[in-house]
C-alpha cells in the first residue's frame, strides 16, 4: 500500500479568458486570444457582461450633450439596455461559432449585472491561465479601484494578463 497519499492526475486544460467590452472585440484582440489558446492546446472562454448601468451612463452623456431632454423616460434606458444586450449576445455567439469552425475549443460566458463583480466571479470560478483585455486609455477594467482591479486578481490567481 502506498502511504504517500493518493495520486492526483490533473485533466485541467489551459484556459484563456477574453473579456469582451460593451462593443464586442476587434479582430486583433480576438486573434491574439485565439492564438494563445491554440498554442496552449486549451480552451478560449469569451466573457460578455450585460451591465444595465452602462445604458444609464450612455443616457446621462446624451442628456449632458443636449441631444435629448433633461429627463428622458425610464423606458429609454430599458430599451437601450435591451438593444445593447441583444447585440452583444448575438455578436458573441457568432464569434464563438466562427472560432469553433476553425477547430478551437471555445465557449461563451454571458453574464448579467455589474461588469466588475461578474468579471471577478468568472475569474474566480475559472481560474484562467491567461486573461486578455482590450488596451484602451479609458477601459472600464483599468479605471476601477485606481487601476488595481485586474492587477489584484492577477496576483491572487496567478494568471497572465495581456492587454492587446
Amino acid at each position: 500500500m502506498d502511504c504517500r497519499g493518493p495520486r492526483v492526475y490533473s485533466s485541467r486544460v489551459d484556459t484563456v479568458l477574453l473579456i469582451l467590452g460593451p462593443a464586442g472585440a476587434d479582430g486583433e484582440l480576438v486573434e491574439a486570444a485565439a492564438n494563445r489558446a491554440s498554442k496552449a492546446g486549451g480552451e478560449l472562454v469569451l466573457l460578455a457582461v450585460s451591465d444595465p448601468e452602462r445604458a444609464s451612463e450612455i443616457i446621462s452623456q446624451v442628456c449632458e450633450a443636449g441631444q435629448i431632454g433633461s429627463r428622458p423616460s425610464g423606458d429609454l434606458a430599458d430599451t437601450l439596455h435591451e438593444r445593447q444586450e441583444k447585440l452583444m449576445a448575438d455578436q458573441s455567439r457568432q464569434l464563438v461559432g466562427e472560432l469553433q469552425e476553425r477547430g478551437l475549443s471555445c465557449r461563451l460566458e454571458f453574464r448579467y449585472g455589474d461588469a466588475v463583480a461578474e468579471t471577478a466571479a468568472v475569474i474566480t470560478s475559472l481560474t484562467p491561465d491567461c486573461v486578455i483585455i482590450e488596451k484602451r486609455k479609458r477601459s472600464l477594467f483599468r479605471l476601477v479601484k485606481q487601476d488595481r482591479f485586474l492587477d489584484d486578481l492577477r496576483e491572487k490567481f496567478k494568471f497572465t494578463l495581456l492587454e492587446v
